[in-house]
């Protein structure tokens, strides 16, 4: 089973090209939001700890299931350098012990392109963050930038091709189109 994890920064499109991905391969996507919108359902701050202890744990929940079930994920993950390496290394130990694949994938692309797609309206329906100000924010706080340390990811600048033709790619380049459910 693989699990192939998009990573970056808020607005590099993960998600469209996640699904995109999907659409080629008939792995489902886990993306990020799933369970930040099911802590939201608790009425727990978003900032408080006990929120991401829930997000944290349902997420490690479930790829431990699929992985115990032989279900292959896509997923995604806004992943800040410095501050998310111990939780990417723990969700690659769980899927490997359970004898999956970890394929890493960085999207990015130049930050004015971010601030140009925060506001896209697809991104609001989705609940996800919309707010140029926040965003800049975030961005001078955490280092959205820069890969996974101690991983191979392949990269892509998101502003060089469709998410369609990326996914194209990443399909051809991890071999998935010949991964079954």
């Amino acid at each position: 089973m693989r699990f192939v994890l998009f990573y970056g920064p808020p607005a590099a499109g993960k998600l469209t090209t996640a699904q995109a991905l999907s659409e080629l391969t008939g792995i489902p996507v886990f993306h990020n939001h799933i369970t930040i919108d099911f802590a939201k359902t608790l009425g727990l701050d978003f900032d408080a700890p006990l929120f991401w202890e829930l997000v944290d744990q349902t997420r490690l929940n479930t790829l431990k299931f699929a992985a115990q079930n032989g279900i292959s994920l896509i997923l995604t993950y806004v992943f800040a350098a410095g501050d998310d390496e111990p939780y990417i290394y723990q969700v690659k130990h769980l899927v490997e012990s359970q004898g999956g694949q970890m394929d890493f994938v960085r999207l990015h692309c130049p930050e004015p392109e971010l601030h140009a797609r925060i506001g896209n309206p697809s991104r609001k329906a989705l609940g996800k963050l919309t707010d140029g100000d926040i965003l800049k924010q975030l961005m001078s706080e955490k280092d959205f930038l820069h890969k996974i340390s101690g991983v191979d990811s392949l990269e892509f600048d998101t502003t060089q091709s469709t998410p369609e033709e990326t996914a194209r790619q990443v399909a051809e380049k991890l071999e998935l189109l010949q991964v079954t459910l």
